[in-house]
């Protein structure tokens, strides 16, 4: 990872996006006979809908993962979110949707979170009630699950039953200090393309940045759903899982935050030991959460 990262640097944005959707195929190999995959229209955007296909029963029949993928908003297309999807699917024993949002530049804020919501409507009129939908996202389409919870909240609706973020990039600015602290231990990301990332959603205003829709953290969270954050204390954002975490337990959230020393950015989605304590940790919160629902 680290002698392909200056490579990545140079990329195009094509070629990024066809290396992250090769490596979605990659990571997602083991789980792929054991899950089915169908695609599902959305208003702008495809998505999937994943369930298991070798007789397995679900977790729980009358609940669901909404999957935002990351991406930095620039990068994840269908490949990628299907295998992560699937990956979900397979260790969670829930259905997954994932919409396969538009990317920027060519479709900057607020696309992919139109599409999101857009998700969530399909869920909703699919029978799936707000409190049993469970949102999950890594990088930006960890931002992305809480920009969707600020919008249903400003809009008066219910929320969903809790959110599961991976290594969350929920600050464009990168007021964080981890910023420039890890800048030599993480091999996944770098300031400048998280710049890149930025500009290419926001565009070049940085005050736009700071639209709690873009970057979470500068918002009111206060009435949002528990949350389970994960993410290593190695990576570039390490900080803005830290710091997430306190200001959701400061607006008086349920959070609980795991931070894996050593590790890199999303590193869950990879086949390491380390992440097979994440995916135990993810279920422990969802039975939690499963001790609060309502009966049928």
């Amino acid at each position: 990872m680290r002698r392909f990262s200056p490579l990545l640097e140079k990329m195009s944005v094509e070629r990024q996006r066809q290396g992250q959707d090769r490596l979605g195929s990659v990571l997602s190999a083991p789980y792929r006979r054991r899950v089915q995959i169908d695609p599902i229209s959305l208003p702008s955007c495809p998505a999937v809908w994943v369930t298991p296909s070798d007789g397995r029963a679900l977790w729980d029949e009358r609940s669901v993962i909404l999957y935002l993928h990351g991406g930095g908003y620039v990068t994840g297309g269908h490949p990628y979110v299907s295998g992560v999807a699937a990956r979900l699917c397979d260790r969670l024993s829930l259905p997954v949707l994932a919409p396969v949002y538009r990317l920027a530049p060519e479709h900057p804020y607020p696309a992919a979170l139109e599409d999101a919501l857009a998700a969530w409507e399909r869920l909703l009129a699919m029978g799936y009630a707000p409190d049993r939908i469970l949102l999950c996202g890594e990088s930006a389409g960890g931002g992305l699950c809480l920009a969707l919870c600020l919008s249903l909240k400003a809009a008066g609706r219910p929320l969903p039953a809790g959110q599961i973020l991976l290594s969350p990039w929920v600050d464009l600015t990168h007021s964080g200090d981890s910023i420039t602290a890890n800048a030599d231990t993480d091999p996944t990301l770098t300031l400048s393309k998280l710049e890149f990332f930025a500009e290419s959603y926001c565009g070049c205003d940085p005050e736009a940045r700071k639209n709690p829709l873009c970057s979470p953290l500068l918002g009111d969270l206060s009435g949002l759903s528990p949350s389970l954050i994960i993410a290593g204390d190695a990576e570039i954002l390490a900080s803005d899982s830290t710091r997430l975490h306190e200001t959701l337990l400061g607006a008086g959230c349920q959070s609980t935050l795991r931070m894996s020393p050593r590790l890199w950015h999303a590193y869950t989605l990879y086949p390491i030991a380390e992440a097979e304590e994440d995916f135990n940790q993810m279920d422990t919160f969802m039975k939690n959460l499963s001790a609060e629902w309502s009966p049928l």
